[in-house]
C-alpha cells in the first residue's frame, strides 16, 4: 500500500503529496485548535514555559482555598526540593513537556520528595496536555485511597453510650431553659 494515514484529519495520503499534505493540516489543526490556545503566551524558551505553568499552578492552588503557594527558585535544585512549595502535604513537580515521560517525573518526584525531608510516598506530579489548558495530576495510589477514604470517613464513626446520654440530656437541659425564658418574658 502506498497510502498513509495522515492522524489529524484521518485520511488517507500517497506517499508523493505526504509532505505536502502533512504541512497543510498541520496549519488547519493549529488554526482550529479552539480560543484557549488563541489567548496562551508564547513562551520565549523552555524554561519561561515551565515557570509560566509552575505559577498557573501556584494560582490555582490559592483560587481553590487551599492555601498560599509560589514556585520554588531554583527548580528544586537548593535545599527545598518540588517546583513548588504550599501548605500541602504532597511535594509537587510541575510538567510542562511535548513528550509524556511520565514514569521518569515520578521517579524524579520520589527522589525529591525523600532528599526535600518528606514523605517519599506523598509527591504529585502535575503536568499539562500540549496545545491546550488541561492539566493532570499523578499521585501515589495509596496515598490517592487514603484521600478517598479521609474524605469519605464521618467525624463520628460510631457514637458511645456516654456521648449518647449527654447528648439526650443537653436537648433536654436546652428546652428547660428555653422554657424559662420564655416565662421571664412574659411576665
Amino acid at each position: 500500500m502506498n497510502k498513509r494515514l495522515c492522524l489529524l484529519c484521518r485520511q488517507y495520503i500517497s506517499k508523493k503529496d505526504w509532505k505536502k499534505h502533512l504541512r497543510k493540516c498541520e496549519k488547519i489543526f493549529k488554526k482550529n485548535m479552539g480560543e484557549e490556545t488563541k489567548n496562551m503566551i508564547k513562551p520565549k524558551s523552555k524554561i519561561q514555559k515551565g515557570k509560566e505553568f509552575e505559577n498557573y499552578i501556584c494560582e490555582q492552588i490559592m483560587e481553590m482555598g487551599l492555601g498560599y503557594a509560589h514556585r520554588e527558585k531554583g527548580s528544586g535544585s537548593g535545599k527545598l526540593k518540588g517546583d513548588i512549595f504550599s501548605n500541602l502535604p504532597f511535594l509537587i513537580e510541575a510538567k510542562n513537556q511535548a513528550k509524556t515521560k511520565i514514569f521518569q517525573w515520578i521517579k524524579q518526584a520520589k527522589i525529591q520528595a525523600e532528599k526535600g525531608n518528606y514523605n517519599r510516598d506523598k509527591w504529585a506530579v502535575i503536568f499539562k496536555e500540549p496545545y491546550t489548558k488541561n492539566c493532570f495530576a499523578v499521585i501515589d495510589m495509596w496515598e490517592f485511597f487514603k484521600l478517598l477514604k479521609k474524605n469519605s470517613e464521618p467525624l463520628i464513626k460510631t457514637p458511645d453510650r456516654e456521648l449518647k446520654w449527654r447528648l439526650t440530656h443537653l436537648i433536654i437541659e436546652a428546652k428547660q431553659i428555653i422554657n424559662l425564658l420564655k416565662n421571664n418574658n412574659e411576665q
